[in-house]
């Protein structure tokens, strides 16, 4: 089967930089089956329901490496842009450039999502994992109590749903030892999972969480330790853009704070 691919490639080597921007060029994806990345996109509304056009999303690799010059005893560095676009069928591929990949997915009117540093060297052929985009959600989380009983955090929340129709939605949990803990601040990120709303405005439940997570953290014992959650698609997405920083795309408003001390562990 041919699919037909818009590219635009920009090529910096040792500090030489070149660019090319051709005409769609047709690509026979059964001619080299054992080299290459390959992957796949979908796409989800604000109600965690598939939805919209998958052709045409566009995918952005940068591409970076570091090759020995022989003939100099020098070392080059590779800096590639590779842009291409998704087929109707949401899939993609790319080809025969080594490296490390920070590949970024987008379409207008849903968060973007990233591969963070993927290693490539061309042998071989590589599936990645479907990567998902999705709209910001509706709706909102509000928590209303936390407490600990036996080493375990019980965290008593309530999901305010806009609209009647029955969707579902997903909350993350933030934790850290200052009150001014975020998604872009905290020592630990817990995701709860996602609850359907029934058509009904308010949902309200306790959630229960071991708290050997936390300890692994980093936080100890004694600590006051604070939460603030944020509601997200059904379809949640993050994604990580340096080896200690991750982006939530999609999540709503954050919550109130609240905390609670930190136990001694396996007290009982």
């Amino acid at each position: 089967m041919k699919y037909f691919i818009t590219f635009c490639i920009a090529v910096t080597v040792a500090l030489s930089i070149s660019t090319s921007c051709d005409k769609p060029v047709e690509y026979d994806f059964s001619q080299d089956s054992v080299r290459g990345l390959w992957g796949t996109v979908e796409l989800f509304n604000q109600f965690g329901e598939q939805a919209g056009s998958l052709s045409n999303i566009q995918i952005v690799a940068h591409v970076s490496d570091t090759m020995f010059n022989f003939n100099n005893n020098s070392t080059e560095v590779l800096d590639t842009i590779i842009t291409t676009y998704t087929n109707d069928k949401g899939e993609w591929e790319m080809r025969r450039t080594q490296g490390y990949y920070t590949i970024e997915i987008q379409k207008e009117g849903f968060g973007k999502n990233q591969i963070f540093q993927y290693r490539y060297d061309t042998t071989r052929a590589d599936t990645l994992p479907t990567i998902y985009l999705a709209m910001k959600p509706q709706g909102l989380v509000t928590i209303d109590s936390v407490s600990v009983t036996n080493n375990i955090l019980d965290i008593s929340r309530t999901i305010s749903f806009v609209g009647s129709r029955d969707y579902a939605l997903s909350v993350w949990y933030f934790f850290d030892t200052l009150a001014s803990v975020s998604n872009e601040r905290y020592a630990y990120v817990y995701m709860a999972g996602a609850k359907n709303s029934g058509g009904l405005p308010l949902n309200s439940m306790t959630i229960q969480k071991p708290l050997d997570k936390l300890y692994a953290s980093g936080i100890h014992e004694g600590q006051q330790v604070y939460v603030r959650a944020y509601a997200d698609n059904y379809k949640y997405v993050r994604y990580q853009i340096d080896s200690a920083l991750w982006v939530y795309p999609n999540i709503t408003e954050g919550s109130n704070v609240l905390n609670f001390t930190m136990p001694p562990l396996n007290e009982e």
